[in-house]
């Protein structure tokens, strides 16, 4: 019997609908009285933090409510799952590469600092600090709170109805709409505009899609992209350092993930490689 295919689950649209509710009333429920002026940014360090797990939260209720403990083991499953090919682990540290090739430019054409500053001078600590500082900050600044909903929940049940692209696409715009009280927050030292960042984000929800499929709904991949995104943004940061090159360098992310994302479509097609078809070695990993 060919066990079900985790990458595309069938459910009713208003699953979705109460994943996408649920998640926003977690999320905009706790940020928007910062937003709003009710709860100074100097003490809303919990309710900030608080509101960056909606989407894994919102996903473990309705697993919860709808396929009890049995349901959470299979969703939680998917983020211990590590045996794929080595070549999808590569794919998931993509971002490191085009963040650093954003740096790249920007060193070169437009005085960004040179690499090594993350809270001090990463030159002096040892290798395996420098490590645990880049996943600390990584995972802590959203991948692991976000993942497990939009990616581990949500994806699946769009690509029961859409084919891959579509559904990245739709999962992307939900994904942006959700960042946008950050937007409103003047205090939050965002300096690249939403109309830059949509695209950004729907871009790199085909990047997800990709590499969640291929690896038979791994939500640990989905994690160490989003992982890479993040944590190289902090090591970078440290580089640009004036309000102008912040945002020449969130322009020049976001033209090389959609130049990625682009690739990704071209190659392998709307369902960015169909993985119902697994290669070899695919099929060896599983």
């Amino acid at each position: 019997m060919t066990p079900p295919d985790p990458t595309r689950i069938d459910a009713p649209p208003e699953t979705l609908v109460r994943f996408v509710a649920l998640t926003f009333l977690l999320s905009w429920g706790l940020f928007l009285p910062v937003v709003l002026g009710l709860v100074p940014v100097a003490q809303a360090t919990p309710l900030v933090v608080g509101s960056i797990f909606g989407p894994s939260v919102a996903a473990l209720v309705l697993t919860w409510r709808a396929d009890g403990l049995a349901g959470l083991r299979r969703l939680l499953a998917r983020l211990v799952r590590i045996r794929v090919p080595l070549r999808w682990y590569a794919a998931a540290l993509l971002p490191v590469g085009l963040g650093l090739l954003g740096w790249w430019y920007l060193h070169l054409t437009a005085g960004a600092g040179p690499l090594g500053r993350f809270g001090g001078d990463l030159g002096t600590l040892p290798l395996p600090v420098i490590v645990a500082l880049f996943l600390v900050s990584s995972l802590g600044s959203g991948a692991l709170a976000e993942e497990l909903g939009w990616r581990g929940y949500a994806l699946p049940r769009l690509q029961a109805r859409f084919d891959a692209l579509g559904a990245s696409l739709l999962l992307g715009a939900v994904w942006a709409v959700w960042h946008l009280p950050v937007f409103l927050l003047t205090d939050a030292g965002t300096t690249l505009p939403f109309e830059w960042y949509l695209p950004r984000l729907l871009a790199l929800s085909v990047l997800l899609t990709w590499v969640f499929d291929h690896t038979r709904g791994s939500v640990l991949h989905a994690v160490l992209l989003h992982a890479a995104v993040n944590g190289t943004e902090a090591f970078v940061s440290g580089t640009l350092t004036t309000p102008l090159l912040e945002l020449r360098y969130g322009q020049a992310m976001t033209l090389l993930t959609v130049a990625a994302a682009l690739v990704v479509i071209v190659v392998w097609g709307r369902e960015l490689g169909d993985p119902r078809r697994p290669t070899t070695g695919d099929a060896q990993a599983r």
